[in-house]
Formats: C-alpha cells, sequence, structure tokens
C-alpha cells in the first residue's frame, strides 16, 4: 500500500463496549495505516492547558484543537490556519477561530459568515 492511500477494514466479532445491544463491531469500520509519518501529520487527542489537540503537523503544532477558551495572541504551538473550536460560547456567537498569526506567535480570529 502506497503512504496516501486510505483503507479501512470491517471489525468481525464481539460487541462494542459501552453500545449494548446497538452497534456491533461488525458495523463499526477501523483504519489501519490511514495516517503515516512520511505525510507529516499526527491524528491525536492531547490535552494540555485546557487545549486538547485532534491534529498536529510534523512539527508538532497543532492544525485542529478545541478547548474552553482561545489560545491567548502570542501563543506558540499552532500552525497558521489551525482551526480552534472555543467549545464554551454563547448561543449564536461562532465557536470556531482561525490563527492568522504563526507557528511561533498566534492570532486567534473569529471565522464569520459573511451577510
Amino acid at each position: 500500500m502506497r503512504d496516501h492511500e486510505f483503507y479501512a477494514h470491517r471489525v468481525k466479532t464481539e460487541k462494542l463496549a459501552g453500545y449494548g445491544d446497538g452497534i456491533t463491531a461488525e458495523e463499526a469500520v477501523t483504519f489501519e495505516d490511514a495516517i503515516t509519518a512520511s505525510e507529516g501529520v499526527a491524528l491525536a487527542a492531547t490535552a494540555v492547558s485546557g487545549v486538547t489537540t485532534l491534529l498536529s503537523d510534523s512539527n508538532g503544532d497543532a492544525l485542529f484543537a478545541t478547548g474552553t477558551t482561545v489560545p491567548a495572541d502570542a501563543t506558540t504551538g499552532f500552525a497558521k490556519g489551525c482551526l480552534f473550536i472555543d467549545t464554551d460560547v454563547a448561543t449564536g456567537t461562532t465557536g470556531l477561530n482561525c490563527n492568522k498569526g504563526t507557528n511561533t506567535s498566534c492570532v486567534f480570529t473569529a471565522v464569520t459568515q459573511a451577510a
């Protein structure tokens, strides 16, 4: 299999833990070798200082993250273009923010919909 190919296979045995009579393992899809080191990204949830990084680049900078507070300006570790979802915003307020700064000095701004 080439590095850029993705594939999934079906798991065929016992029921998934926590789903009781709902979904069976036969209905679940798992991924193997979906993202490799040669592609330079990592898909793993890691939490540091209230921020959960879901996807990071080969430098370890966050590409996609969530948390209850948007990182302060000039914080390091967020790639340019990183999307951050603030999970603690008021109804009707956007929670999606984009880093328009750099990986060494972030500047997150809210992503808004054009009128």
